[in-house]
């Protein structure tokens, strides 16, 4: 049976799933690194090399705050580095630039690498695909049954999120937060800014942390406009099946 393997990438560490035919994800490897530190390649590749299959090339996700969307009517991959620039500033040196074509919402989602990690997919699997966890986010979100749904990955202190009414992407951006009262926080406020229905969705996924959901449910019950929002908290098997998007 052949298998697909991801090599998911975190600013401290790095996950390596499987997935066979019948779509069944499976972590086969972790190790922790550290993104903003001179990385030794040969040291990746030795944890990578035993799950290297010849028939089967890997695929990348990246997790990282600095992003932006662009429709597809709109986008030039010649012009990634204006895009960074009009929401960023000026590019830092030790990254680059690459996006993610989401055909499903029509967007073009660009994005920062660590030049390290451009470099290591070249030299070694210059064919893969890497794509960024707001794009797999994006896909599943509109792929969901659910027509109002916020998804939301979180990690360290920084979370994406992404909002969807009436079945359509509203939006999909990167928040700095410290405690699960600035999560809520940023929740009710795109509720009131957005108009969002009173019967949502929230589904929480992290790979690392874990979210206190009993302090999450008690501060929800504070508010009355989220008082019918359903809350779910993934576990780590469905975070992985959502990074295994292609």
């Amino acid at each position: 049976m052949s298998e697909k393997l991801f090599f998911d990438f975190h600013p401290y560490n790095l996950t390596i799933l499987s997935k066979n035919e019948d779509k069944i994800v499976q972590l086969a490897h972790e190790q922790k690194i550290d993104s903003k530190q001179p990385f030794h390649q040969d040291e990746l590749i030795d944890a990578i090399r035993p799950f290297s299959h010849k028939d089967s090339l890997p695929s990348f996700s990246w997790f990282s705050t600095e992003f932006t969307l662009i429709p597809n009517a709109l986008f030039l991959p010649s012009e990634l580095g204006n895009y960074y620039r009009l929401n960023f500033g000026e590019l830092n040196p030790n990254v680059s630039l690459s996006y993610d074509a989401i055909y499903e919402g029509n967007l073009s989602l660009v994005y920062t690498i660590p030049k390290w990690l451009g470099d290591f997919k070249r030299s070694y699997f210059f064919s893969s695909k890497i794509i960024h966890h707001a794009s797999c986010l994006i896909k599943n979100s509109l792929k969901s049954n659910y027509s109002d749904l916020i998804s939301i990955i979180y990690e360290g202190t920084s979370f994406i999120m992404c909002v969807k009414k009436n079945n359509k992407l509203l939006i999909c951006n990167s928040f700095e937060y410290q405690n699960e009262e600035d999560l809520i926080y940023f929740i009710l406020s795109h509720h009131k800014q957005l108009e969002l229905s009173e019967n949502n969705t929230i589904n929480f996924m992290s790979y690392i942390e874990e979210l206190n959901s009993e302090k999450v449910l008690g501060i929800v019950t504070h508010f009355k406009e989220l008082s019918g929002y359903s809350i779910n908290f993934l576990n780590k098997s469905d975070y992985n099946t959502t990074l295994t998007c292609e």
